[in-house]
């Protein structure tokens, strides 16, 4: 081989492996969110519990607990408290909790310029401070439930994790 050869082949193989690391990075990156799901009309014994990160990878993990979230189904005029059918006994109730109507709106607006399907569910989590949208898109032969998380500083949704066929009924922040 001459020497042009030698130099493209090493530099092939720093592509490839650097590529490899970064992947492995964001594969173990820490978790920015657990998530409890479960299939439409599934009961408790059919939970899955995943470890989201940044990346966007969902990691099994063992079961635990969700968080005391609250529900807002941002599609009814005006937004509601709603639970999902899965209803973790720690989801809050319908009038603990008020809504925050400028958040929400914020959300929605975000949503109008990121979200590109027709919407079949559209609701927003509230987990203490943090907000996260849940959207179950309208899609021919599959049912598309992508969680994104709100991010208030720059007013936009970062899309964490694509699941199909299942609805999120629980949630808890590391």
């Amino acid at each position: 081989m001459n020497r042009k050869a030698w130099i493209a082949l090493v530099l092939l193989l720093a592509v490839i492996l650097g590529g490899a690391g970064v992947a492995a990075l964001l594969a173990n990156a820490p978790a920015v969110v657990f998530v409890i799901t479960a299939p439409y009309g599934g009961g408790a014994s059919e939970y899955r519990y995943y470890a989201v990160n940044s990346a966007g990878r969902a990691k099994a993990v063992e079961p635990f607990a969700s968080d005391e979230i609250v529900r807002f189904d941002v599609l009814s005029d005006p937004p509601r408290h709603v639970a999902p059918s899965g209803r973790p006994e720690q989801t809050a109730g319908p009038d603990e909790t008020p809504l925050p109507d400028e958040t929400i709106q914020a959300i929605k607006t975000a949503a109008r310029g990121t979200i590109k399907s027709d919407l079949m569910q559209y609701d927003v989590l509230q987990d203490g401070a943090a907000f996260f949208a849940v959207v179950q898109l309208n899609v021919n032969w599959t049912s598309p439930c992508d969680l994104y998380r709100w991010e208030p500083e720059t007013q936009s949704l970062n899309k964490l994790c694509r699941w199909d066929g299942v609805e999120i009924v629980g949630i808890a922040l590391p």
